[in-house]
């Protein structure tokens, strides 16, 4: 069987499981297909994981996957990458999503918005906000998504001072009008109880930092 053909078929059985939601089926002729097929490549690896985000009881495939993808020396792949640290950040395996992240061999923003949301969900505002200058230093420009994680992050870190830095940031990129960043602001101010400037977030930032 030719890796075209592999591929074919795992996209099919993972089509099926789609469908049908047989985990155990689905987990049972992945894993075969992977032993028995070193030709999968970095996109086969990845429709797999993207399989298994949103379910817990995958953790075994999602292990097996990672090792694998280090084995055959696609660790530092970005396609691979960006969707194991969604799935660990989002299960509470944050040093694992940041290693990962630091091993890519290169990043979008994909990568940044996936470690800075992973850092926002587990109540790290300091990571995410030390994340988000790591960016900003490295010329990366910062996209609505990457500001509106960073205010999350800086909501429930609680971090006042910094979520007031990253309005103006949203300011000088006229992003503003984008809702959820607006949404983000709200939070923030309503959330350290400036019901005068979250009045102004709602406004889409009509008021600079």
């Amino acid at each position: 069987m030719t890796r075209r053909e592999v591929a074919a078929s795992l996209h099919q059985s993972l089509a099926r499981f789609f469908v049908h939601d047989d985990p155990e089926k689905f987990h049972w002729l992945v894993a075969a297909k992977i032993s028995h097929h070193r030709a999968l490549g970095s996109a086969d690896l990845a429709c797999t994981l993207q399989a298994c985000r949103g379910r817990g009881n995958r953790w075994p495939l999602v292990l097996e996957i990672h090792a694998m993808s280090v084995v055959r020396g696609l660790g530092a792949d970005r396609l691979i990458g960006n969707l194991l640290i969604d799935l660990y950040a989002k299960n509470g395996l944050v040093w694992q999503a940041r290693q990962v992240f630091k091993e890519l061999s290169s990043r979008d923003h994909v990568s940044w918005v996936a470690m800075l949301s992973g850092y926002a969900q587990n109540g790290l505002g300091k990571e995410a906000f030390r994340l988000y200058s790591q960016m900003h230093w490295s010329a990366v420009v910062p996209t609505p998504y990457v500001l509106s994680s960073v205010l999350s992050a800086c909501t429930k870190g609680k971090l006042f001072a910094q979520g007031r830095m990253i309005h103006a940031q949203v300011y000088k990129q006229a992003f503003c009008s984008e809702t959820f960043v607006g949404n983000a602001l709200i939070a923030l101010y309503l959330g350290y109880g400036s019901f005068k400037l979250a009045c102004h977030g709602s406004a889409y930032c009509t008021c600079t930092a």
